[in-house]
């Protein structure tokens, strides 16, 4: 049985990008906003996330990340990050419910796969769970948008 719908394309934009200081557990937006309390949510919309790399910059805190997509949350587990150690997020898929969680890795051990998530309306966003410094977290997203569909 054929596809329907044909080929995808989806164009390289600037890389969604955070570097503030983090509030203990306040959650910092990078694409869209999400659900935020007293506002309506914003998404980007048609995203290929192809990767995201996280990290603090003077001590050593705990992490969260997630990513809303399609009405569903992908969440990581509460990270123990460790100050100027750059991070890769992954995403662990359940071989057989097809749910997945994010994981942090200092290792390059997620490059190999073509992209991260992809949604027809994705936002992620970032907090730290400890207050252990004044610390900037930074947060580079790089990714695509759908451009015929």
């Amino acid at each position: 049985m054929p596809i329907e719908g044909g080929r995808q394309t989806y164009e390289y934009q600037t890389p969604a990008t955070l570097n503030a200081v983090l509030v203990q557990n306040e959650w910092q937006w990078i694409m869209g906003t999400g659900n935020v309390a007293g506002a309506a949510a914003t998404y980007e919309s048609g995203v290929r996330i192809y990767d995201i790399g996280v990290g603090v910059e003077t001590a050593d805190e705990t992490l969260e990340l997630k990513i809303v997509s399609d009405g569903q949350t992908l969440m990581s587990d509460t990270f123990a990050a460790t100050a100027a150690t750059s991070y890769e997020i992954g995403k662990l898929v359940d071989a057989v419910t097809r749910t997945g969680n994010l994981v942090f890795s200092a290792a390059e051990t997620y490059l190999t796969r073509a992209f991260l998530h992809e949604g027809k309306q994705v936002a992620v966003a970032y907090r730290k769970t400890t207050a252990l410094g004044a610390n900037a977290g930074t947060v580079v997203v790089t990714w695509g948008q759908l451009t015929n569909a």
